[in-house]
């Protein structure tokens, strides 16, 4: 599994921490593409992720999901479910893919850790990095 990009912040290619919401009060989020590749055997079965280290560090929210499946929104006044995971199926290659917003969120590393429920069960981890906000000018 590996996670884009590997810490917030400004990279190349644009944001993935941004204090330019349209969401009023949430003026710093940050933004994480997480994608779980796997022996093609696994192909149409669940893979599940989850990272209750990243969601914790995200004080007014988070929202984590996967482009086949619902997005699960954590705590805050704009998420209302509890799910801390989100699942989605793996394609014919054994890949899949799920997406991390997390709002107002403290620095540090957070381990990422996905499980595909079939099989052997495989465990992927990756570790994200939420960085300080950095100066724009």
């Amino acid at each position: 599994m590996t996670g884009y990009p590997t810490t917030s912040g400004t990279v190349s290619g644009g944001e993935v921490e941004t204090g330019d919401s349209t969401i009023p009060g949430y003026d710093s989020l940050v933004y994480g593409v997480f994608y779980v590749e796997t022996d093609p055997v696994y192909a149409e079965q669940t893979v599940e992720i989850s990272s209750p280290e990243l969601q914790d560090r995200c004080g007014t929210g988070w929202s984590l999901g996967s482009f086949t499946g619902d997005i699960s929104y954590g705590r805050g006044s704009t998420f209302e479910s509890t799910n801390t995971t989100a699942t989605a199926i793996l394609d014919d290659d054994g890949n899949a893919v799920f997406i991390f917003v997390g709002a107002s969120c403290a620095a540090g590393s957070s381990v990422v850790t996905a499980d595909v429920e079939a099989g052997t069960h495989p465990t992927y981890t990756t570790t994200f990095n939420v960085l300080p906000p950095q100066p724009t000018i």
